[in-house]
């Protein structure tokens, strides 16, 4: 088997935390996170209108009579679907989203065997309750052609089920080799706007080495307190080792900084090397040695105050805001995954060894 990217270890704590900014916008100049932007991120807008609702209802209706399906099966359908295909799920087009509408008939009415077996990653994947009453969106995107230079078929990129029906996405051998990283984005809709949680290494694979589309619902803290948290680097070293650097965008001290933090072999729930100071801009057009050198100590008892990008709901970038409450580091600050509240949207980032995105 070829290998796979490496993931972070994920561990939790208890407890679950809100997410929200504060402020009125810290206009540093650009994101502090994710410069590449996130055009065709799944669960965006698109600026088209909500006609085909209404024709996908129709849909609905026509599927389930020819189905035979009575008529409170009907009534719960259609209610299901006005709850998934809501404005920001979207995709466009009415063929995607008729073949979605008949593949929720087909289950609903056959049971898993009778659906279809496999989905374009651009279709909506569904929603899942994480207990308290949120919906986590799980889906994924594809380029609509191969990009020049790209490693990867985007045709190739398609939800299946593995033999436990779990939900997967299945690449060849050749294939695998060919994908640099993995990583999870997280959106949290506060009501106006999508906050971006960032970019985390954190997957998980099957025991046949497909790529499980799974989101517990949970994010990266530090004390506790959710955190931006940015991927910059992953080093797999021939006797099983790795290191995995990363960075969360932070006031520290009235001073804007990177904390950089480290997941290895040695501690892999994490630990904060330093803070990398930003003389000015959002930072992010920094190299990975000059992000990660001449670093500044971090120390208890400092004011941290961490920072987040906003996006609006067509994944245009508005500003950056203070995030959360405002913080003082601890004697040994505990890193962890915590329950996130609020109604979120995850998704796959897939980076090929020439650093093309899918």
């Amino acid at each position: 088997m070829a290998d796979r990217p490496t993931s972070r270890e994920e561990y939790t704590t208890s407890g679950s935390s809100s997410v929200d900014r504060r402020g009125d916008g810290l206009d540093l100049g650009g994101p502090v996170g994710n410069s590449g932007g996130y055009g065709g991120r799944p669960g965006l807008r698109r600026r088209s209108g909500h006609g085909w609702l209404w024709l996908v209802l129709i849909l609905i209706v026509i599927n389930a009579v020819s189905e035979g399906v009575t008529f409170a099966d009907i009534k719960q359908l259609v209610s299901e679907q006005i709850q998934e295909i809501d404005a920001d799920e979207i995709k466009g087009g009415a063929e995607d989203l008729a073949r979605s509408a008949r593949e929720n008939i087909d289950l609903a009415v056959n049971g898993a065997e009778g659906a279809e077996s496999r989905e374009a990653v651009t279709d909506f994947s569904g929603t899942v309750s994480d207990g308290d009453g949120t919906i986590c969106v799980l889906a994924g995107e594809k380029p609509s052609a191969k990009q020049e230079g790209a490693l990867l078929d985007p045709d190739h990129f398609e939800w299946g089920r593995n033999r436990k029906l779990q939900k997967v996405l299945a690449l060849s051998e050749q294939e695998w080799e060919k994908v640099d990283t993995i990583k999870l984005n997280v959106f949290v809709d506060d009501g106006g706007g999508f906050i971006d949680l960032g970019l985390d290494p954190l997957f998980k694979f099957d025991d046949y080495g497909n790529l499980l589309a799974k989101y517990d619902g949970t994010w990266l803290s530090i004390d506790k307190q959710p955190v931006a948290f940015y991927h910059l680097k992953t080093v797999d070293y021939d006797d099983g080792g790795y290191t995995i650097t990363g960075y969360v965008p932070a006031f520290l001290n009235d001073k804007h900084v990177n904390l950089i933090l480290i997941f290895d072999t040695d501690h892999p729930q994490g630990y904060i090397k330093g803070a990398k100071v930003i003389e000015e801009g959002p930072g992010t057009d920094l190299s990975f040695e000059d992000m990660t050198s001449g670093l500044i100590p971090v120390r208890a008892g400092d004011h941290v105050d961490y920072v987040c990008d906003y996006y609006n709901y067509y994944g245009e970038f508005i500003n950056n805001y203070f995030f959360g409450y405002p913080m003082t580091m601890s004697e040994n600050p505990e890193i962890r995954n915590i329950k996130v509240k609020g109604k979120k949207s995850a998704c796959y980032m897939i980076t090929d060894k020439n650093g093309y995105r899918y």
